[in-house]
């Protein structure tokens, strides 16, 4: 049994990241010496080292500004829908993902807004059927305010 040291911990993380980089750039240089076996772990490499720069570039002011700019988005977006007539389903406080009770005829809507390439939401009665006419959102940084209203107007229409 060995105990775990900062130290330890700092060089294993290293070793982890130094692998999946190296794991990733064989993937794709294609070197028959590098034994890739499976797209899927050379693709969760490439996501972990994608939120590993993405994170080191915001540093830790960054972070905590997109975590306010996100839950503000958030709460806009639930206060349009609310004005809308789209009531949240739940009253726990939430961060960038929330729900909604879409009326029934709500799915005719929503496959025309997916024709539009807008996706309002994931329907939650697939995996939860007692939820019913539910709808998972989201607002993160990647959506603007023009973004959110154009989906709370296409919604009303």
């Amino acid at each position: 049994m060995s105990i775990i040291t900062y130290r330890n911990f700092k060089s294993n993380i290293l070793y982890y990241i130094f692998y999946m980089v190296i794991n990733t750039f064989c993937f794709y240089l294609g070197n028959s010496k590098c034994h890739t076996t499976s797209n899927i772990c050379t693709n969760n490499s490439l996501c972990a080292l994608a939120a590993a720069m993405y994170m080191a570039s915001l540093g830790g002011s960054g972070m905590r500004e997109l975590a306010i700019l996100n839950h503000d988005k958030s709460e806009y977006l639930k206060g349009q829908l609310g004005g809308a007539g789209l009531p949240l389903s739940f009253e726990t406080p939430t961060f960038n993902e929330f729900v909604v009770k879409c009326p029934k005829d709500f799915r005719i809507t929503y496959e025309h807004l997916v024709a539009k390439k807008i996706v309002a939401g994931l329907p939650l009665e697939p995996y939860y059927p007692e939820l019913a006419q539910h709808y998972l959102l989201c607002a993160t940084e990647t959506k603007s305010k023009e973004d959110m209203d154009d989906l709370v107007k296409e919604i009303v229409s």
